[in-house]
């Protein structure tokens, strides 16, 4: 089939012609003719249309020239050259399993397509940098929907194209945005990597040789969504720091009380979970401890019902001995909750046949000379059980106590913040709940 305007299907075959690097003005940038034949199955570039005796339109084609691909790091192959990858701007098809020399016709086709895979079958499992639910799962349909909902289905993973008409997945470096990543890649989703049986049985030292990847046209992605998150542990990029009264330059000025700044942190990623908004799931209550020296006993009150008392110290509270709790009291039972804890945040969720209940507000009963403070409070806001890496761009300084000799950290664990994702780096905060600290260390709102 001819190039025909009037055809719309992105499917369709069309006749081209393999035009090397013709097109190339710069003749000491050209290829050899011997390293212009196209494979089978190869990514090619689109250069132009000519017509052949005057009322035959043909594509002409050619290997990609290639350009150098945000995010590569690859180093120099045997013969001293570094690899080039195809990246967006340019217009691309895919050639049939026939080889096209130089100066021969061809078929071509836009996608859904096969063509050739630079890589290793067990790399299909990396293709999908999507959430994927899983068939048996310890969550509620009802958490694995909004999972859904805080991912979506996904980016699916896209990959780069190279002089040769290959397609490879991105190297590490650009793969640290797990996988969610478009502005440097081309304009196709792949669904799979398949090996070609040919039937023969003579081993091929070219392991890549008879590996397919489907393309099909890319998705319209829209940006994604940004999440909600808790912070596992305190940050600072810096703290800010000053001379003693001794303290001299290298002109021999005396620089008392000058500020510099001291690296705690610096610019790294701190752990944190994952929420996802869940309005019209079941009842949620987060109750939040503040204050001063956080190490006394407590009990939590539902409606009249108290727990036993228990210690606030890390190595004494966790989520199983916090939900076996809350399950004892008499309005609960076991089965009915379901706890999340963080610094200084406790996310309850009442499931089972508590799904859908809703309770007055918790009360925290705590010593009466206690230096911390206990609340709870109503939330939307589901935990997806999913923790990542959060980057905040923004540096945050930390205060010197010199008194007690701690820092007191911009952020603390247990923080609230607001992330997006962004190519090639992950989770960015550009906002989040910092926390004061008293001189002991004890995060304070």
């Amino acid at each position: 089939m001819n190039f025909n305007s009037a055809k719309s299907s992105p499917g369709e075959w069309f006749t081209c012609l393999n035009v090397g690097d013709d097109k190339i003005i710069d003749k000491d940038s050209r290829r050899k003719d011997s390293d212009l034949l196209i494979p089978g199955h190869s990514l090619i570039e689109i250069v132009g249309i000519r017509t052949l005796n005057a009322d035959t339109p043909v594509f002409e084609i050619r290997l990609p020239v290639g350009d150098t691909a945000a995010g590569q790091t690859e180093t120099a192959d045997e013969d001293g050259n570094f690899p080039k990858y195809v990246t967006n701007g340019i217009n691309f098809a895919f050639t049939g399993p026939k080889v096209i020399p130089k100066g021969h016709m061809g078929r071509i086709k836009y996608a859904p397509a096969f063509v050739r895979y630079e890589g290793d079958a067990s790399d299909n499992e990396k293709i999908f940098g999507r959430y994927v639910r899983p068939e048996n799962s310890r969550l509620s349909d009802a958490t694995l929907d909004n999972l859904e909902l805080l991912y979506g289905t996904g980016t699916v993973q896209q990959l780069i194209g190279d002089p040769a008409g290959h397609l490879k997945l991105p190297n590490d470096l650009t793969k640290a945005s797990r996988f969610k990543i478009q502005h440097q890649l081309l304009g196709w989703n792949v669904h799979g990597i398949y090996k070609l049986t040919t039937g023969v049985k003579k081993e091929d030292k070219d392991s890549t040789k008879n590996l397919l990847a489907f393309v099909a046209p890319a998705n319209q992605l829209g940006p994604l969504t940004p999440v909600r998150f808790i912070t596992h542990e305190p940050y600072s990029t810096f703290t800010v720091r000053s001379y003693g009264s001794t303290s001299y330059d290298y002109d021999a000025d005396n620089r008392a009380g000058q500020e510099y700044y001291m690296m705690v942190d610096g610019e790294v990623k701190i752990p944190c979970s994952l929420f996802y908004w869940d309005p019209d799931g079941n009842s949620k209550q987060m109750i939040e401890i503040k204050g001063d020296s956080i190490n006394a006993e407590i009990k939590l009150v539902l409606e009249g019902y108290e727990t036993e008392p228990f210690s606030l110290l890390n190595q004494y509270l966790t989520e199983s001995s916090l939900t076996t709790l809350i399950e004892n009291l008499p309005n609960v039972g076991k089965g009915n909750v379901s706890v999340s804890l963080w610094p200084g945040h406790w996310l309850i969720e009442f499931i089972g046949d508590l799904a859908g209940v809703e309770f007055d507000q918790f009360e925290v009963d705590r010593p009466e000379d206690a230096e911390f403070e206990g609340y709870a409070y109503y939330t939307n806001w589901a935990d997806s059980r999913v923790d990542d890496e959060v980057l905040f761009p923004i540096p945050l300084a930390g205060q010197y106590d010199g008194d007690d000799n701690v820092i007191n950290d911009a952020l603390a664990a247990g923080s609230i913040g607001w992330a997006n994702y962004t190519p090639g780096v992950g989770l960015v905060a550009p906002a989040a709940q910092c926390r004061q600290y008293n001189g002991d260390g004890t995060p304070n709102l």
